[in-house]
């Protein structure tokens, strides 16, 4: 009856780790996944300034600093 006691608390014990494993896995996933987003987001914004002032430089016009 105790053995059988030890095994069932391992079992938990083996339970909960491995929830935690997966609870930080999806916490680690969602940061990537934000930092990603928010890596696009900087590259996307960077090209769309770049892109504006070489039309703006291209048109002659000095509008910009």
């Amino acid at each position: 009856m105790f053995g059988g006691f030890a095994a069932s608390s391992l079992q938990l014990h083996a339970f909960g780790v491995t929830r935690l494993l997966l609870t930080l896995g999806l916490v680690l996933a969602v940061v990537v996944a934000v930092l990603i987003v928010a890596a696009i987001f900087a590259g996307v914004i960077l090209l769309v300034r770049f892109l504006l002032r070489r039309a703006d430089a291209a048109s002659g016009g000095s509008s910009g600093s």
